[in-house]
């Protein structure tokens, strides 16, 4: 497969299932507060991620790189804290 085709692949995918997360987020929120749903969101993103960097075997150098630049992952992360209050 060349490299076109499995962007036109990945975009399908991306436009497929884009609704799809609205929706499932709006019933969701039904059931549980906001903080509760970014909480879970962020975790099972962090899991697929952390899946992913094991399978690729790139999980290292995603440990160096957060080791070696831990402020501009915070900031990236909006979790700086500045008198008293959290900014996103």
């Amino acid at each position: 497969m060349t490299q076109q085709a499995q962007a036109y692949k990945y975009a399908l995918i991306a436009v497929f299932f884009w609704p799809t997360v609205a929706t499932v987020f709006k019933i969701t929120l039904r059931h549980i507060t906001p903080l509760e749903l970014l909480f879970y969101s962020s975790l099972s993103s962090l899991f697929i991620l952390g899946a992913i960097l094991i399978y690729q075997k790139k999980w290292y150098e995603a440990f160096v790189y957060l080791r070696s630049k831990p402020f501009l992952i915070l900031i990236l992360g909006g979790i700086v804290k500045r008198k008293g209050k959290m900014y996103q």
